[in-house]
């Protein structure tokens, strides 16, 4: 029983420490900046359009860019793939010049570079996409200065919408929420903690500098996704809410969704996080994503769930301390728990029971251990042989009396 008893508490007890360990967070930047990081082009086929972003130096020093176009596309976990000009349907990487393919950046200072796109005539009406980088270059110092090693690059998205005349050049802003998606996770709870296999010393160590943030029991982190696919054939500019409902106290929060562009044929997760949501409540969420459908109309697609949340990690931690308790009150009670001997049978019983629960004769009157004959209540010695009798605290027979 005690085996089961410590299995079941060494069970709770890594559940409990999984969902306390912290997580680690790493950032990266760059000392160049492009402005603005969008260029939107609105063209009928056969049409050429310009537009122009600023590249700001941050840094200290005068850097140099240089300036090439890719195609490129977007994965649902919002991550950007690149490709070489040309290479996909959609390209209009081969479409578009720059006014400037190097420029120089004083420290403190913008540099304007044109975009101009030039839409073939016999195109299909869509979306069409590239990318345009500027990047920084130095010479390496292990090589010759022929040779370069890149430092870093920022990039301006190239958005084009081509429309044909006619009734083959429509164009269809349409798009769905295909999943509303919700996790809850709980906040950090010990903190300054950090463990490596290879030093284990060093870790025990840095035992002294753990803290322990009590608030993170009743902290969750709430996060949902908000899967929306373009089923048209251009782009699309969303941004939308979310819009969250305790029902058991009445408390509603509205959480904003970022903006993203979605472009045709393709699926983009919006992901948001709730601050400061309950530890425990049922939960009504309604996702409403929006884009343009014209300039002067716009349309909304709306997706709901219904959740718990439930403070699982303050569960087994309050399941942890009772099963402490438990596991001493029968180790105490086990101590202080006296056994007597059955003067019939010689077997030990707990309690003060008026039966033996071995061989069931009374317990209230007292045997001579010597001899086995009954001895009256009161008496020292057993009138039969002379043996001293050691009284015992028995529990009385109760008789019902019958009516």
């Amino acid at each position: 029983m005690e085996k089961k008893f410590l299995k079941i508490f060494l069970i709770l007890g890594i559940i409990f420490l999984y969902y306390l360990l912290p997580h680690l967070v790493l950032a990266q930047g760059f000392d160049f900046a492009v402005v603005p990081s969008k260029l939107d082009f609105e063209l009928s086929a056969g049409e050429n359009q310009s537009r122009s972003f600023k590249l700001y130096n941050k840094g200290v020093d005068p850097v140099t860019l240089y300036g090439y176009v890719e195609d490129y596309w977007i994965t649902p976990d919002n991550d950007f793939e690149y490709f070489p000009p040309g290479t996909k349907e959609y390209s209009s990487a081969k479409w578009i010049t720059l006014s400037k393919e190097k420029v120089i950046v004083q420290p403190g200072q913008y540099e304007e570079v044109t975009v101009t796109v030039n839409a073939p005539k016999n195109i299909e009406s869509g979306g069409y996409y590239a990318v345009v980088f500027f990047e920084a270059r130095g010479q390496s110092e292990e090589k010759a200065a022929a040779q370069l090693k890149i430092h870093g690059r920022v990039g301006v998205v190239i958005l084009t919408t081509v429309k044909r005349t006619g009734l083959e050049g429509e164009i269809l802003r349409k798009g769905e929420i295909k999943n509303l998606i919700v996790k809850t996770t709980w906040r950090p709870f010990i903190k300054n903690f950090s463990f490596d296999i290879k030093n284990i010393r060093q870790s025990l160590r840095n035992l002294k500098n753990i803290q322990f943030d009590f608030a993170a029991l009743f902290q969750p982190q709430v996060k949902t996704t908000t899967v929306f696919e373009n089923t048209g054939n251009t782009y699309l500019h969303c941004a939308g809410l979310d819009i969250l409902k305790n029902t058991l106290t009445g408390r509603e929060d509205e959480v904003k969704l970022p903006e993203m562009t979605v472009l045709d044929k393709s699926i983009r997760n919006f992901e948001a996080e709730w601050e400061n949501a309950p530890f425990l409540g049922r939960i009504y969420l309604k996702s409403i994503l929006a884009y343009k459908v014209s300039a002067d109309r716009q349309e909304e697609k709306v997706a709901e769930t219904v959740f718990w949340i439930i403070p699982w990690r303050l569960i087994i931690l309050i399941l942890i301390i009772l099963a402490i308790i438990l596991y001493i009150r029968r180790k105490l009670k086990k101590k202080t728990e006296k056994k007597s001997i059955c003067p019939h049978c010689g077997k030990k019983y707990k309690g003060n029971p008026s039966f033996c629960p071995h061989c069931g004769k009374p317990l209230s009157e007292n045997i001579c251990p010597a001899c086995k004959n009954p001895v009256p209540q009161n008496v020292k010695f057993c009138p039969n042989c002379g043996q001293k009798i050691e009284k015992t605290k028995q529990k009385p027979t109760k008789n019902k009396a019958k009516k």
